[in-house]
């Protein structure tokens, strides 16, 4: 696998302090708070959570939230929202996975720390949890030339959060400090503080100076949030990529240095020819004059031709430090060529990608980097990915991706989908497979929990069904990553399978592994040895379940065709 090795961000690493579990409450309208005997779910606000049964009622009333403590009776209200859950882990690949009807709710933005949550109604629906507050990046990459101020921006899930009897939203501002990894490349402009509070927005935006060519990461960081990191590129030249940039930039100079070459032997061959003129000149002269010439004339003559000589020496001199920067040049574009060969995927548009095509990315946030983190971890080496999903191709001419997100199973267009992201690889099958068979894949990723109206269009400006991501596996992987011993890895393991073990929920990897599965595309994929060793993987579905986006990337089935997004 090719990657790009000019980029090196720190990801979050895993952490095993808790499990993300669905725990049941007590059967009250208001549960009681009760010894936490079992690990509690982990929910990042904004993110899907969702109540482990059915629903009785139909899922239009609200959900209540309060802490996990005795001295804190402040409430908070949010809107249930209806969601699918899978009846069945078993599936037939060509038909959609049998569902029933659920309640859930978007987390909101709370401090962190431990909740319970109960669905209005139904003393049968209640969780506790822990919720984790995250930054998110507006854009993952800013670009911009040396001197010039850019603006970065980050954003937290919501701005206000509902009080249970409260006149009105309570405000949420949060204080976040924005920091860069490599000064020299770009920093904070000048007089710009470097904490900013988000505003009524939510969002928190700084200016920054861009000071020479290069890259650098620019770190967001607030108390009690997950911190979140974008890349800053000063581009020599306007380009899709910095490496591309500097490209243009190398092939200028050669061009510019070609042009110096010619010019220094231009000037060369015409000094020479002055120079041979002038001898002639001189012997012509001697050979027509009347008498031998005077030492005065000898002398006058000699220091013209000195003179033209010395001209002529200067300008082979300048030819051949004309000479010397056209190879420079030459090694510098040889340079590029070698790193774009081994380091980088070329660049691609949109029109150059297929139905199908497996999308790798690296974003900043949990819990994406959180696999990157553990993978890096588990596999003993740097893990450039965090995120996969699938390229659907275009619908009503808008391109569109399918892929789990926090807040569940989405079809979004590209745009949004990589937004905010920092590299956007696309991977394709080696073997070569046809329309038809891309079309497949595509019916089975727009159907794959029903029809396709049964989720385009839900929760505003995007269209998803809310099946839940796994973040029960999560902890899994986490805890796999981090060595813990067999034995304690089988209650988080075995809750795991109970509520999102085979397609009862998926991580984002998990989603593209099961679709090509279910069209008889299986990619072969090397688990982690940690995972082996704690016999996790002893069932198809468990194998799909622990899928990585780094593990698909090692995968032999598919190859890096070039890459959509990054510095």
């Amino acid at each position: 696998m090719r990657t790009a090795r000019f980029l090196s961000f720190r990801l979050l690493a895993p952490v095993a302090v808790v499990s993300i579990l669905l725990v049941p409450g007590s059967h009250s309208q208001q549960p009681a708070t009760t010894p936490e005997e079992t690990p509690i779910p982990v929910f990042p606000t904004g993110s899907l959570a969702s109540f482990p049964a059915a629903a009785s009622q139909p899922a239009q009333k609200k959900v209540f939230i309060r802490r996990d403590a005795a001295d804190d009776a402040r409430v908070w209200v949010v809107d249930s929202q209806e969601i699918l859950l899978p009846a069945s882990d078993v599936a037939d690949p060509k038909k959609p996975i049998e569902t029933k009807n659920g309640v859930g709710f978007i987390v909101p933005q709370l401090p962190g720390g431990g909740y319970v949550a109960w669905y209005e109604g139904d003393a049968s629906q209640s969780i506790k949890l822990r919720i984790l507050p995250q930054l998110r990046p507006e854009t993952g990459i800013v670009r911009g030339t040396p001197g010039e101020d850019v603006s970065v921006a980050v954003r937290i899930y919501s701005p206000t959060v509902t009080r249970k009897g409260a006149q009105a939203p309570d405000e949420v501002t949060i204080p976040v400090k924005l920091t860069a990894r490599n000064s020299a490349v770009a920093d904070l402009a000048p007089a710009q503080s470097p904490v900013v509070s988000t505003n009524r927005d939510g969002f928190a935006v700084w200016k920054v100076r861009i000071k020479d060519p290069g890259i650098t990461g620019f770190i967001a960081s607030a108390d009690d949030f997950q911190p979140v990191q974008m890349a800053v590129v000063g581009m020599r030249r306007p380009a899709r990529t910095f490496f591309e940039g500097e490209m243009v930039a190398a092939q200028e100079i050669m061009a510019e240095q070609v042009q110096a070459v010619n010019a220094a032997e231009a000037k060369v061959n015409e000094r020479k020819t002055h120079e041979r003129r002038t001898e002639q000149e001189i012997a012509r002269a001697r050979g027509n004059a009347a008498r031998p010439p005077t030492d005065a004339q000898v002398q006058a003559d000699t220091r013209v031709l000195a003179r033209i000589k010395q001209n002529t020496a200067e300008a082979e001199a300048e030819a051949s430090r004309a000479q010397v920067a056209m190879a420079d040049a030459q090694q510098t574009i040889a340079r590029f060529n070698e790193q774009f060969r081994t380091s980088q995927p070329r660049s691609l548009n949109e029109d150059e990608m297929r139905p199908g095509d497996i999308l790798l990315v690296l974003g900043g946030s949990f819990p994406s980097a959180f696999i990157a983190g553990a993978e890096t971890q588990a596999a003993r080496q740097p893990a450039l990915y965090s995120h996969a999903s699938l390229y659907l191709g275009k619908m009503n001419g808008v391109g569109m991706v399918a892929e789990m997100w926090s807040t569940g199973y989405w079809i979004t267009p590209i745009s949004e989908s990589t937004k905010g992201l920092i590299v956007v690889d696309v991977y394709r099958l080696r073997r070569d497979i046809d329309d038809a068979k891309r079309n497949q894949i595509v019916a089975r990723a727009q159907g794959l929990y029903g029809v396709r109206r049964s989720f385009l269009g839900r929760l505003g400006r995007f269209g998803g069904a809310l099946i839940s991501y796994a973040f029960e596996q999560i902890i899994v992987l986490g805890s796999a990553a981090e060595g813990i011993s067999v034995s304690k890895l089988q209650i988080p393991l075995s809750i795991a399978d109970l509520f999102a073990g085979g397609r009862k929920k998926m991580i984002c990897s998990e989603l593209v592994a099961w679709i090509y599965h279910d069209v008889g595309l299986d990619l072969n994929v090397q688990h982690w040895k940690s995972l082996v060793d704690a016999n996790v993987l002893t069932t198809e579905a468990r194998r799909m379940d622990y899928t990585t986006p780094n593990m698909l990337a090692r995968s032999d089935s598919i190859d890096v065709v070039g890459r959509y997004l990054g510095p």
